[in-house]
């Protein structure tokens, strides 16, 4: 299979103001791709462009795709590390628009084969909980959206904070107020707070059964991230501080963050967060060893909200979750060489899978063996 051809488009969307610590989005700015093949298939991938967070725009992406779609021409789209690093070996950065050449190569490998994106990731059916976010406005105004959104059928809410501490605990005063006990409550600082008016803010809402903040300080602060972890009464997730697999490792290695929020936008696609996949669970299923010489789960889904008349939910053991772990290692090909780096001896464990990582992201991606 080769490319032909590809369509490049922009779509710009109209949406309802959307306020964050460090933004306000009044539109999309989304680019949108169809790769072409001699085949006859179409793969289709879309990205979304966040200047502040990446560094590229609408026009920026739309205008990288126009060389990205010259580059490609004639090559096999089935073959994705190699395109990949066809288009890193031409710009560097730029993962907005990568990702959308990514997600359209796995629509086609998907497409190709005859079955759905998932059964190629080696996924299962499975019903998935997601949340619904609310932007920064007055706490009142925000308590109203909470109430529409449970009204709604929702049983999850991210909430959006950063711009002021103390307001944002009332802003999670009012919104636990509204939706009662039993609705799962997760916040998103955006980078928005210092590191002490995040330890106060973060312990002021703790109380208000918060399941975890995505980023509370601002990325260029990620050596203060462990200290801050330790204070926090609240569970951590890393999102800005976290492009690719090196940027996982340095965190965990560090045990600064409790989960991570892996971003299309910011991998370059489905192949670079699998890449970050890989290390998290080395560390959590495979022994491999962080700062403090434990394995700390931070891609694990969140522990859903529960009433005072439940126990504690109990933690996946890693040797309950090996064969999890292998089922999701097997999207890169040789379990028997992870198993091998399980048993190697600390230190030498943790470059062993930083190793690994490096080989299988530069073999040919065929999962048919």
């Amino acid at each position: 299979m080769t490319i032909t051809r590809t369509e490049i488009f922009k779509l710009t969307i109209p949406m309802e103001p959307f306020v964050i610590a460090t933004e306000t989005c009044y539109y999309t700015q989304n680019v949108f791709i169809r790769v072409h093949t001699d085949s006859g298939l179409v793969g289709m991938g879309e990205c979304s462009a966040f200047p502040l967070l990446v560094g590229e725009t609408q026009n920026t992406c739309y205008e990288v795709a126009q060389d990205f779609a010259k580059l490609l021409k004639g090559k096999d789209p089935l073959d994705i590390p190699a395109r990949m690093k066809d288009l890193n070996t031409y710009i560097a950065h730029n993962t907005t628009i990568k990702s959308a050449f990514d997600i359209a190569f796995h629509d086609l490998k998907a497409k190709a084969a005859g079955v759905p994106l998932y059964k190629i990731l080696g996924g299962r059916i499975k019903t998935i909980q997601t949340d619904l976010t609310i932007g920064i406005d007055t706490p009142e105004s925000m308590e109203e959206t909470a109430k529409e959104f449970i009204a709604n059928g929702v049983k999850i809410i991210k909430v959006k904070l950063g711009k002021n501490g103390e307001e944002d605990v009332d802003r999670i005063r009012r919104i636990r107020g509204a939706v009662g006990p039993h609705i799962g409550l997760r916040v998103d600082a955006n980078q928005g707070w210092g590191y002490d008016e995040a330890i106060k803010t973060l312990n002021q809402i703790a109380p208000y059964d918060i399941q975890f903040c995505e980023q509370p300080i601002p990325k260029d602060m990620d050596e203060l991230l462990p200290a801050l972890r330790q204070a926090s009464k609240v569970k951590i997730m890393a999102d800005e501080s976290v492009f690719d697999w090196r940027d996982a490792e340095r965190l965990i290695k560090a045990d600064a963050v409790d989960y991570i929020n892996i971003k299309l936008a910011k991998s370059a696609g489905i192949l670079g967060g699998l890449a970050i996949a890989v290390v998290a669970l080395g560390f959590y299923f495979y022994g491999l060893q962080s700062a403090s010489q434990t394995a700390t789960p931070v891609v694990a889904p969140p522990t859903p909200p529960r009433t005072a008349q439940q126990p504690p939910a109990t933690v996946t053991t890693p040797q309950a979750g090996v064969s999890r772990a292998q089922q999701q290692l097997k999207i890169y090909g040789d379990d028997a060489v992870l198993r091998q780096i399980a048993r190697t001896p600390l230190p030498a464990r943790n470059s062993a899978l930083v190793d690994r990582v490096r080989v299988l992201l530069d073999r040919d991606d065929d999962r048919d063996d």
